[in-house]
């Protein structure tokens, strides 16, 4: 919420404080609204001109939420039965709720929200709550983060229906630069500002609450642990009064690791909401301890803590690490290497990693190796709604590196791998991260992937929850690597994702750049590449050529194309391009197509193509590729290689993918002078109806298949093809 947006709650004014300023929205409006009745029996408002939630529309008016239960004072022919609990009917979303009546009585005089806020009334006296702890606080800004709602009350007449809300103290907003491993904010105040408080309700259309002087109280905020650091604002109801300084703490399970005093005077009343400057703590993760045993491990896990190892750890023991409900561990390996030799695995107990979080909260951290027992165990788990984050160290399991039952993992960074193999040979690698299928299906496992390396294993597109299952968060991309000499994948942050064909050559100048195309996008201006980029195209996303242009994409002067995604890349149609259309075309850099993307070479050019290579090298591992006939309804190869100068080298590797053409004669081809130099050589792939063993481009007999593969007979859609593979 910026600070125009706070302006809602009050009108806005500057108070000079001593120490720490703050800034102030001042008293309520003392207007009533009286709304007519709907849905329900009874119905609330809130006094006009108020907000307590963040989420409050820009007008200033309050809107109530589902779930927004009130608790009314309720008798039965004069006997008080107390405070119950009347249930939202209606208005959720609005700045009127409606609600039912109560069995076996009726309200009588005084209501209040929230629910739990209610704590007695007696001969005309009401008395509310004023929490000392807010468990599970939420700390997304975006979010219900002011779900704790200064208490209000509504007085009101016998038999009326109407019930205007009025808060009876104020908010006091904490705005802290909060750093990684924290899970609790308190602050301490020099008044009471915790426990029940009688309302002085003189005048019922100004009820208030008011701090007990000379008290020294504190209010505590519980929060899932911190990874990073993260701006939080922290909403403290408080009673009316002056607060003359105070101290403030961060915590982690229950540890105070910094704190802040302040000296600022604030005076609050009756709806005030006072802001205070943002706070940045000193803190900065120290790591506490240092431990060299399993066992301490165990022992700080079961307190929760933050620790670093300080030796390698070899486990004797038949006991796992595990992070209780409530509970926060932060590990740094510190290069340091855990690993098991006795079996961990113990089904029965639900011990299946060497680290598990059992509903709490565990971080890993720092270089450094966790490494199962070959064909025991995982490396971690989360199960009991536990949350796992992993920003670093290498993570070798059998079958799951990592597995979610019921939670969240989170992985920032790592690396990850398995030893013992899915039985399915052809998917042996592709569980390294797995959730528990009915669980992920409906909401309760997830796993999170935003950065790591996985040998064998891409988190983008993977059969761990079915056929091309994404872990990936929005903004993503999986790239090809390796890692010890092994095929791995890398996860990077997607910098760049253009809508224009002016923003993709933008794009294009910077080195290194990660860009996703996500829609649809023109090539109407010459676009070339001469840097190292990463490009991804969504599934359904298309980059293509217009009429004026013979190609969609031109990499040159050593530049390298790497390409992503399920989408579509596409030349034009009836080119007049004196050398034709192609989509794609390499001119002395690097192409290499990675994913299941579409290239089409269009059709109706004096030579069409799906790539065209003229010095350099293109790598096939995935993709579709197909081209129609040319303008005079002869063959085009889909793929077609040259060299400018009859000098310079050219190569063409396939390594997988689908090879088509409206005619397959020329399929795959060479430019007939340039043969001495230039080079298509087949690892894998299917051919439609072309056999690239033994075929006529180059001459009878052609042969493009790599020696140590061999050309099989197969369909594909029906049609006849090849498919290559080792021999």
């Amino acid at each position: 919420m910026n600070q125009q947006n706070k302006c809602n709650f009050m009108n806005k004014m500057s108070l000079a404080l001593i120490g720490l300023g703050a800034v102030a929205f001042a008293g309520c409006s003392q207007d009533e609204q009286f709304l007519a009745k709907q849905n329900g029996e009874y119905t609330a408002v809130i006094e006009k001109g108020v907000e307590s939630r963040s989420y409050s529309n820009i007008n200033g008016a309050f809107k109530w939420a589902a779930g927004d239960d009130i608790a009314a004072w309720v008798t039965n022919n004069g006997s008080a039965l107390g405070f119950k609990t009347m249930k939202m009917v209606g208005g959720a979303g609005t700045d009127k709720a409606s609600y039912g009546a109560v069995v076996g009585g009726k309200p009588t005089d005084v209501a209040v929200f929230p629910v739990g806020a209610a704590k007695s009334y007696d001969g005309g006296v009401l008395t509310v709550n004023y929490p000392s702890v807010y468990d599970n606080y939420c700390t997304d800004y975006n979010k219900d983060s002011m779900s704790v709602s200064d208490p209000m009350a509504a007085f009101f007449a016998q038999g009326e229906k109407q019930f205007v809300f009025r808060h009876v103290g104020g908010v006091i907003e904490w705005d802290i630069d909060v750093p990684a491993y924290i899970d609790e904010f308190t602050v301490k105040m020099n008044s009471g500002v915790t426990g029940d408080f009688t309302v002085d309700a003189t005048d019922k259309s100004n009820p208030y609450a008011s701090a007990r002087e000379n008290t020294v109280d504190s209010v505590s905020f519980k929060f899932g642990l911190t990874t990073e650091s993260k701006e939080i604002h922290f909403y403290m109801p408080v009673p009316v009064g002056t607060y003359k300084g105070c101290t403030i703490y961060i915590k982690n399970n229950g540890k105070v690791v910094d704190s802040f005093t302040s000296e600022a005077e604030n005076t609050v009343r009756r709806c005030d909401w006072i802001v205070m400057p943002l706070i940045s703590m000193g803190y900065t993760g120290v790591i506490e301890n240092a431990v060299t045993a399993w066992a301490g491990l165990r022992q700080v896990a079961e307190n929760g803590g933050v620790v670093s190892l300080g030796s390698d750890i070899t486990i004797n023991e038949d006991t796992n690490v595990v992070v209780g409900e409530g509970k926060s561990l932060v590990v740094d390996l510190n290069g340091k290497k855990v690993e098991n030799e006795n079996d961990l695995w113990k089904d029965n107990s639900d011990q299946w990693s060497l680290f598990s979080t059992h509903g709490g909260t565990l971080v890993l951290k720092g270089d450094g190796t966790v490494k199962a027992k070959e064909n025991d165990c995982y490396a971690a788990d989360v199960q009991d709604g536990g949350h796992l984050v992993i920003e670093g160290g290498h993570y070798i399991g059998n079958i799951h590196a990592v597995y979610v039952l019921e939670g969240l993992a989170e992985i920032k960074g790592g690396v990850f791998e398995v030893q013992q193999k899915y039985p399915n040979a052809s998917i042996a690698d592709e569980y390294v991260l797995n959730c528990y299928d009915a669980n992920r299906a409906n909401g309760t496992a997830k796993i999170i992937v935003t950065g790591g390396t996985f040998i064998g294993f891409n988190p983008a597109d993977c059969y761990a929850e079915g056929a091309h299952t994404n872990f990936l968060a929005p903004g993503y991309v999986s790239v090809r690597t390796t890692y010890e000499g092994r095929d791995a994948w890398t996860v990077k942050k997607i910098e760049a994702t253009p809508v224009t064909n002016a923003e993709l050559k933008n794009a294009f100048k910077v080195a290194g750049n990660v860009i996703a195309v996500n829609g649809n996008l023109e090539i109407n201006e010459y676009t070339t590449l001469n840097k190292e980029v990463v490009l991804s195209i969504a599934k359904d996303a298309e980059i293509k050529a217009n009429s004026d242009r013979s190609m969609a994409i031109k990499v040159i002067r050593n530049g390298v194309l790497d390409v992503y995604g399920q989408g579509k890349i596409t030349g034009t149609d009836n080119s007049t391009a004196t050398f034709g259309s192609t989509a794609l075309m390499v001119e002395n850099g690097t192409l290499n197509i990675w994913d299941n993307v579409t290239v089409e070479g269009g059709k109706g050019a004096s030579v069409n193509s799906a790539v065209w290579l003229n010095n350099g090298t293109v790598n096939i591992y995935n993709g579709s590729f197909h081209v129609g006939l040319d303008k005079n309804g002869n063959p085009n190869p889909c793929i077609y290689v040259s060299s400018s100068d009859s000098k310079t080298k050219a190569t063409a590797n396939i390594y997988g993918g689908v090879f088509e053409a409206d005619n397959p004669q020329y399929l795959l081809n060479i430019n007939d002078n340039d043969r001495g130099v230039c080079a298509i050589k087949v690892y894998g792939g299917t051919f439609v109806g072309f056999n690239p063993a033994d075929n006529a481009s180059e001459g009878e007999h052609t042969n493009f298949v790599a020696e140590g593969y061999k050309s099989e007979k197969t369909t594909y859609n029906g049609k006849e093809a090849w498919k290559v593979v080792k021999e």
